[in-house]
């Protein structure tokens, strides 16, 4: 052996005789375990898992048979408050809110010409009335309706923009598109309107509205039977 290798045996010798090698053996074995038990305890470790069941087989159970009636007799008595006390603007958006997830569903199919009249009905309510001249049968206005293809003349999606107008009252003015890939004589056509995704400006949409975003949840639900017609309506005279 040479010199080297004595000089080398000699300091691993001083070093086990420090207690050197115990020492990292222990330090290491530390940092094992802890890494063991932290990966116990997280999240898929076995130790979270079984904790995760005891806590369940004692919560579940005790949640299950708790009686919450009282509670539910609160919650009423707080909702039935906010409706009661809340603003017009906020009883707005409530009912906006619940036409526009009530259970009646919308026909399957519809034509251009039933949106038309739907929105008569809207225009014979809404109009503003100051503006008619009533006599005593009432007053007339006039009502109509438009498509017109605004696709481009290459494109094999074609989508068209209906119009609802009312000679007696500019701001009932409405629009919407309609689109389909391809159509034919017999195609439907699928309207994604959307007035707002804000839920704060549900209060501000009228009841057409509402109508047109419904019928918009469809796809493929809306026949164009006609490029345009218009329609003469009375509105009563009311006090």
């Amino acid at each position: 052996m040479n010199s080297l290798e004595n000089s080398i045996k000699d300091c691993i010798t001083k070093e086990i005789e420090k207690g050197i090698i115990e020492k990292v053996i222990a330090e290491q074995l530390e940092k094992c375990i802890e890494t063991s038990i932290s990966d116990m305890f997280s999240w898929g470790g076995d130790v979270k898992k079984v904790v995760e069941e005891k806590v369940k087989s004692v919560m579940i159970p005790y949640l299950e048979s708790y009686d919450y009636s009282q509670y539910i007799i609160k919650l009423d008595s707080v909702l039935t408050d906010v409706l009661k006390n809340s603003c017009l603007e906020n009883k707005k958006l409530l009912e906006n809110f619940k036409e526009l997830i009530a259970s009646k569903n919308i026909p399957r199919e519809l034509k251009i010409s039933d949106i038309f009249s739907e929105w008569n009905k809207y225009c014979e309510d809404k109009v503003d009335k100051d503006k008619l001249d009533f006599d005593c049968d009432g007053a007339y206005i006039t009502t109509s309706f438009d498509v017109e293809e605004v696709s481009e003349t290459w494109s094999s999606y074609k989508t068209f923009m209906v119009r609802f107008e009312c000679e007696e009252d500019e701001d009932l003015k409405f629009e919407f598109s309609i689109h389909a890939w391809k159509p034919t004589e017999d195609s439907k056509y699928t309207s994604q309107y959307m007035k707002t995704t804000d839920l704060r400006s549900l209060r501000h949409l009228n009841d057409f509205e509402i109508l047109i975003m419904r019928i918009s949840e469809g796809y493929e639900n809306i026949i164009l039977d006609s490029y345009g017609d218009s329609e003469e309506i009375v509105v009563e005279y009311e006090e």
